[in-house]
């Protein structure tokens, strides 16, 4: 059966404030009233782009481009790319996991119980993952992405999705003992002070022992997009879809926080486009160490 939940699934809420610091920045702070309204206005821009071109906003390719329907052809090849995502993720996943003595409850061909899947959208990942796992959450800020994935997967993958809307970010998580958290190509059109609420969220959602893989765009020379990294204010003034950064190192010391251990951060480009190539990108691999109450 399909579900939809709220993302307060369970909660440590905690009125805290953050500190980050960017290259060429100064260090910011914010709480968590900054991202409740960075939130609401990334998720109004992801609502209309769900309704509007909602293919091509998961996957920027020419093909997906200018409509909000697919044919049963470019139907089916929209979905092959995840299919080969996740086989790619899953595998480096378990590699990198075993070379630190580790394990991945997949490995072998075995069956995880849980996945999450953030930033969802239309569901890319998420049935791929579904063939891989009894459970999936696919979270994403916007109800009409994950309207059109309940509404496009069939079959067998379909009833083990579950459709998770984001609520306010920072307070809470998702907490349901995951074997597995990934998230690809979406963290990089979030805000740094969102990204790193979601990694929060994600290091949380873990058992202990449980892996996850995130994308981010962690590095910039001469951008234009600089300025709105320095102050989410400008971001949440502009609308359409937009690239930010987060450095790697802020990623891995907030992970460290929620007690999540890094064991690798690899250059990943798949499907990232960034004018001039102002940037890099890293796949960042870790694992639940700990609990943090």
């Amino acid at each position: 059966m399909r579900a939809w939940l709220p993302l307060a699934l369970a909660a440590r809420v905690r009125a805290r404030s953050y500190t980050m610091a960017l290259a060429g920045c100064r260090n910011q702070t914010y709480d968590m009233s900054d991202l409740a309204t960075i939130a609401g206005s990334q998720r109004g821009v992801w609502e209309e782009l769900g309704n509007v071109v909602p293919w091509w906003s998961v996957l920027s390719s020419p093909e997906f481009d200018g409509t909000n329907s697919l044919s049963n052809e470019k139907l089916q090849t929209f979905y092959d790319t995840g299919e080969g995502a996740v086989a790619k993720a899953l595998a480096r996943t378990s590699k990198i996991a075993r070379d630190h003595g580790a394990r991945a409850v997949w490995s072998d061909g075995g069956i995880g119980s849980t996945a999450i899947d953030f930033g969802c959208g239309v569901g890319r990942l998420a049935r791929a993952l579904a063939g891989r796992f009894a459970s999936v959450y696919c979270v994403d800020h916007s109800t009409a992405h994950l309207g059109l994935a309940a509404r496009s997967i069939q079959g067998r993958e379909a009833s083990r999705l579950h459709y998770v809307a984001t609520g306010q970010a920072g307070a809470e998580v998702v907490n349901e003992d995951a074997d597995f958290v990934l998230s690809l190509l979406s963290l990089q059109h979030m805000v740094p002070q969102l990204q790193v609420a979601a990694l929060e969220h994600l290091c949380d959602a873990l058992r202990v022992g449980g892996l996850g893989r995130v994308q981010l765009l962690t590095g910039y020379s001469d951008s234009p997009y600089v300025e709105r990294d320095c102050d989410w204010r400008l971001a949440v003034e502009e609308r359409g879809m937009q690239l930010h950064f987060l450095p790697l190192e802020e990623a891995t010391r907030h992970l460290g926080e929620r007690g999540c251990v890094v064991f690798e951060a690899e250059p990943c480009d798949d499907h990232v486009s960034i004018p001039d190539r102002a940037s890099t990108a890293h796949c960042v691999t870790f694992a639940k160490g700990s609990v943090v109450s």
